[in-house]
C-alpha cells in the first residue's frame, strides 16, 4: 500500500543503449508516454537499427559500437520532439494549435510525421516542425501579453 500518486509522463529512456556485446532495442532501452501512439514506431525503428548495429558488429567491434552510438542519438533526437508535444499537451496554445490546423509552411505535415513516429532529422520533417515549435512560442508570448485569439484554458 502507498499514497494515490500522480505521474504526468511515464516516459522513460536508459542511459546508454548499447555496451560489448548488446544494444538495447524497443522499450528496454525507452518507453515514450502513449499520449501519442509513436512508441510502437519507436520501437520498431531501434529495432531496424539494431539489425544494422548487429551487422555491423559481427563484421568489426568497433564500427558496431559506433553504428549504436550513432542510433541512439537518433532514437534521443526523435524522443525529444515527441516529448516537446507531450509535456505541453495541455497547454491551451497547444490545443489551439491542433484543433485550428494549418499547413502553412507545411507545419501539419511535419506534426503528423513525428507523430506517426518519423524519427529522421530531415528537412521535411525538421524545418516544419521548428516553424510549429515557433508558432506554438510566438502565440504563448502573445498570449501572456494579452493578445491573440481567445483560447480555453
Amino acid at each position: 500500500m502507498s499514497d494515490v500518486m500522480a505521474a504526468g509522463n511515464y516516459s522513460y529512456r536508459a542511459r546508454c543503449n548499447a555496451g560489448d556485446g548488446y544494444m538495447l532495442i524497443g522499450d528496454a532501452f525507452a518507453f515514450v508516454d502513449p499520449v501519442f501512439s509513436s512508441g510502437v514506431l519507436l520501437a520498431m525503428t531501434s529495432g531496424a537499427y539494431g539489425a544494422d548495429v548487429a551487422h555491423a558488429w559481427l563484421n568489426d567491434k568497433r564500427a558496431g559500437l559506433h553504428r549504436a552510438r550513432l542510433a541512439e542519438r537518433r532514437l534521443r533526437r526523435g524522443m525529444d520532439r515527441l516529448n516537446w508535444l507531450i509535456y505541453r499537451i495541455n497547454d491551451p496554445v497547444l490545443r489551439h494549435l491542433l484543433m485550428n490546423p494549418s499547413n502553412r509552411l507545411r507545419m501539419r505535415d511535419g506534426l503528423v510525421s513525428v507523430l506517426a513516429g518519423n524519427l529522421e532529422n530531415d528537412a521535411a520533417t525538421f524545418l516544419p516542425l521548428l516553424a510549429f515549435r515557433t508558432a506554438f512560442r510566438l502565440l504563448s508570448l502573445a498570449r501572456r501579453a494579452g493578445f491573440g485569439p481567445a483560447m480555453a484554458t
